[in-house]
């Protein structure tokens, strides 16, 4: 078997961004809820296909640190 696994990032102007909502439906029942607030943050989607189908998704949240926060180097 000659699988073809990719993990590439999308954004909502994939041609296939249907598709991966749908698939977040289909399993959204395996993820944890949604943390109020930080829908609303900078935000990465990277999908994973394996034979151009979706197996897996990961949204990964940007949230800057720094002098703000009291953090420093």
């Amino acid at each position: 078997m000659n699988d073809d696994l990719t993990i590439s990032e999308w954004s909502d102007s994939n041609l296939r961004w249907s598709d991966l909502m749908g698939f977040f439906d289909e399993h959204k029942d395996g993820y944890s809820d949604v943390v109020q607030g930080y829908d609303q943050r900078d935000s990465r989607v990277l999908v994973a296909t394996i034979n151009n189908g979706i197996v897996g998704m990961l949204r990964l949240i940007v949230i800057l640190i720094g002098p703000g926060n009291n953090l420093r180097r």
